[in-house]
């Protein structure tokens, strides 16, 4: 008799246990939420802001040349709303959709002017009528997303060249190429730069020498000019590819 119980039970439990295992009521595994990763960068050329993400105040007081750090965060929809501490003057633009574990920079540029169409830069020469018509613009506030890429180049180095400065513009030269220009808010790209490389910038006559050594741990590599206390300056940032 307990052979014949032991063997029954045995049978109960198999089958108990098939019917959870094909029960469709049961709770599936949980999906882990989408999660990204963000540095954002202020090269807006005010000393400082605010920065608002999702409605919480989580940077009070960002100042211009800093970056955050790229910890992973869950959720891709951000909305973002950003103020000019000197004069209070506010900007939200649209709300940003970052893709599912990739890394990202959020690049911050503009001095919150109205001289602008909307989304663009204060250009160095624009006739009078122009500039009174582009007043009725919001304040001049633009927030670029970059995904970060590995680069396939040896030394992996991929290098962009943005120029945030209101109404001047940004020249320079690469190696033996040709002087290239650069109007405010346009950026040019390049691709398989040494690792080691000094280039050379230059703002209405003025030379802004840059070097950049990444030998020990090349990475691909932003440099973005901005204008601190009306004066061109740059900062460097760098696109980490290690996953969120």
């Amino acid at each position: 008799m307990r052979f014949v119980y032991l063997l029954t039970s045995y049978f109960v439990i198999q089958t108990c246990c098939q019917v959870l295992a094909t029960d469709p009521t049961a709770s599936p595994t949980p999906t882990p939420p989408p999660t990204t990763s963000v540095q954002i960068v202020n090269a807006t050329s005010v000393s400082s802001i605010s920065l608002e993400v999702n409605d919480r105040l989580d940077y009070p007081d960002f100042p211009q040349g800093e970056l955050t750090s790229d910890a992973p965060t869950e959720g891709l929809l951000y909305r973002y709303k950003a103020t000019n501490k000197s004069d209070g003057i506010a900007v939200s633009p649209k709300p940003i959709t970052y893709k599912n574990m990739e890394n990202q920079t959020l690049l911050l540029i503009g001095d919150f002017s109205k001289g602008a169409e909307e989304g663009k830069m204060p250009q160095p020469v624009q006739e009078k009528i122009l500039e009174e018509k582009l007043k009725q613009n919001p304040p001049n506030f633009i927030a670029r997303v970059y995904s970060h890429q590995k680069s396939v180049s040896k030394p992996p180095v991929h290098l962009r060249v943005i120029n945030g400065m209101p109404r001047k513009v940004l020249r320079f030269k690469l190696l033996n190429n040709a002087p290239i220009d650069l109007l405010p808010g346009d950026e040019k790209e390049f691709t398989g730069e040494p690792s080691v490389q000094l280039y050379s910038f230059e703002v209405e006559g003025r030379v802004i020498p840059v070097l950049m050594n990444q030998d020990a741990n090349p990475m691909n590599v932003n440099i973005v000019f901005y204008l601190k206390n009306n004066e061109p300056t740059f900062k460097r940032f760098f696109e980490s590819t290690s996953r969120p």
